[in-house]
């Protein structure tokens, strides 16, 4: 990775770390009627968002860089700066727009298939994180504090899940739009099997 690339994620995962965190207290909702929980409180979540993110973000770019590579392409991290204010004022209303940047590739030639399962790469790791998460719950529980323990699960799980569907939206840029070009029903059981698990 190159200097620049590492600023870029640095910031992705600072500002998305303080955009989960302000959407979980409920944004200026939480403000108006007295956060549940106090300053302390939110100090820690914001560094649990960021542990917990800062994982799952990073290894979702990585994964589509690193299949770019393998397909004979150029691959890059570049932060955006629209996607890192929409993130943060969306947060305000207790809605985080996690596209905060991307991973650009640059090949001469890249049929569908080869773009949908670099797309897909993605999601998936979060998915998988969110899952390691949940098989590490009661090392969690029995090796840290309640709260801090309590916290870990739940964002480890949440935000990884959400990552994941939020990105297989098959809209604009975002990883769901080309994985749906390539394949409706390969699109539909990620897409519909990531939902299930984050709301059902």
């Amino acid at each position: 990775m190159d200097k620049d690339e590492i600023k870029d994620i640095l910031i992705s995962v600072l500002a998305l770390s303080l955009a989960f965190t302000v959407a979980r207290l409920d944004g200026i909702f939480g403000i108006v009627r007295g956060a549940s929980l106090t300053l302390a409180d939110g100090a820690l979540l914001f560094l649990v968002s960021l542990f917990t993110l800062g994982i799952g973000f990073v290894l979702h770019e990585m994964a589509h860089k690193y299949m770019a590579i393998r397909y004979g392409s150029w691959a890059a991290y570049r932060a955006w700066p629209m996607g890192l204010m929409l993130a943060l004022g969306g947060s305000l209303f207790g809605v985080v727009f996690a596209a905060p940047g991307a991973t650009y590739i640059y090949t001469p030639y890249m049929g569908r298939r080869e773009s949908g399962i670099i797309s897909l790469v993605g999601p998936l790791t979060n998915v998988a994180l969110a899952f390691a998460f949940l098989l590490a719950a009661p090392l969690i529980l029995l090796a840290l504090p309640p709260l801090v323990a309590e916290m870990l699960i739940a964002q480890g799980i949440g935000i990884n899940l959400w990552l994941a569907l939020f990105n297989m939206l098959p809209i604009g840029p975002l990883d769901g739009k080309k994985v749906l070009d390539w394949s409706l029903p390969i699109w539909a059981v990620v897409a519909g099997g990531i939902f299930a698990l984050l709301f059902l």
